[in-house]
């Protein structure tokens, strides 16, 4: 039993160590989508993945991938709204 829990905190240490210099898919699929104008579904990954890095699920580095996914999100909808309201 000792052996296992020692096993099971060495790959839990691994695990974490490995963690701290990936890239979220949920920041990369924010940004994404962002840049190709899926209208509201960059602002939801971008938040939810923001959610996870107040919690300290995911890395600080993941934050301006975030952030540019709901702001090129945003942007879109706001150009569609000016296109809609134009013609």
């Amino acid at each position: 039993m000792v052996c296992i829990i020692k096993y099971y905190n060495q790959i839990y240490k691994m695990d974490t160590q490995t963690n701290e210099n990936k890239i979220s898919k949920l920041s990369i699929a924010s940004l994404i989508t962002g840049i190709f104008g899926i209208f509201i579904i960059p602002i939801i990954l971008g938040s939810l993945d923001l959610n996870r890095i107040k919690k300290g699920l995911t890395n600080e580095k993941n934050k301006i991938l975030d952030i540019l996914g709901i702001l090129f999100g945003s942007l879109n909808i706001v150009l569609w709204v000016i296109v809609y309201i134009i013609i």
